[in-house]
């Protein structure tokens, strides 16, 4: 066994995050950016229960056009409030994160599901890049986020 390997096996799984993530969310947070509230997601992660499932969203639009794909975003997250079962969680990623800032066309919608009990989870390095804080939702580490998608009996993505 080469000695690379050999240490990449005795170390624990924290030690093999990057820098960056290693210790969590690092302290500094980009000039120009907001802080997100709750940097580490606490307590027990969403668990979608028999039949439950998770909408995974990486962009703030479906589709390639920016104007009908921003309306088609509102329009499938607007049903969502209306649909039973509601899923366990939905999970916002790259561009989408900016779903859940203040004055974004889908955030009645968000925070309707987020008073239903559905969890609303934000990914934190996305969401460092903001220039605001979200305004509905729970910042949540990558690993959380996986976690979600892991524990999940079906991801839907629109």
């Amino acid at each position: 066994m080469n000695a690379a390997r050999g240490d990449r096996e005795r170390l624990s799984g924290a030690d093999r995050m990057p820098p960056a993530c290693a210790g969590g969310i690092p302290s500094a947070v980009p000039s120009g950016a907001a802080a997100v509230p709750e940097a580490r997601m606490e307590g027990p992660l969403p668990r979608a229960p028999r039949g439950g499932f998770v909408v995974y969203i990486n962009s703030e639009t479906v589709g390639g056009d920016q104007a009908g794909g921003r309306d088609l975003m509102r329009a499938f997250l607007y049903t969502l409030t209306e649909v039973a079962p509601q899923p366990a969680a939905i999970i916002l990623v790259g561009s989408a994160v900016r779903l859940a800032v203040p004055g974004s066309a889908a955030l009645e919608s968000l925070s309707v599901m987020a008073e239903q009990g559905v969890s609303i989870l934000v990914a934190e390095p996305s969401a460092r890049l903001l220039p605001g804080p979200v305004a509905v939702g729970k910042a949540a580490t990558m690993h959380a986020v996986l976690q979600a998608l892991i524990r999940a009996e079906k991801v839907i993505v629109p």
